[in-house]
């Protein structure tokens, strides 16, 4: 039951994606605004899902990105804008004012 429940969840983030995620030249940047208002295990999977696009050193295995990091992330979307949390995999994020900010760690002086 419990596979078939994370099925359902997946097929939402997937479906989410394509809506929230814009592409950048240097990552991928998600509409804060609308990422709050996405069931908690939707936006988690999104965060993978960003992480997973924009690092080079992230495979398929995702087991450093912790609860607690990608919690972080979800609660940074309701915080204060300037905000920066470094994850694993060489990734950055950070909360601009209307949109969750993923990059490459190197990217970090662009401006959006």
């Amino acid at each position: 039951l419990a596979r078939l429940d994370a099925e359902v969840v997946d097929s939402l983030a997937i479906a989410e994606l394509g809506r929230l995620i814009i592409e950048t030249d240097h990552g991928v940047a998600i509409v804060r605004a609308s990422f709050r208002a996405l069931p908690r295990a939707v936006a988690t999977r999104i965060v993978i899902a960003a992480v997973r696009r924009v690092s080079v050193a992230m495979d398929g295995d995702s087991r450093e990105l912790t609860t607690e990091r990608i919690t972080a992330v979800v609660e940074a979307a309701g915080g204060r804008t300037g905000s920066l949390i470094q994850l694993p995999y060489g990734v950055d994020v950070r909360v601009d004012r209307e949109v969750l900010v993923f990059m490459p760690r190197s990217a970090g002086d662009v401006e959006w």
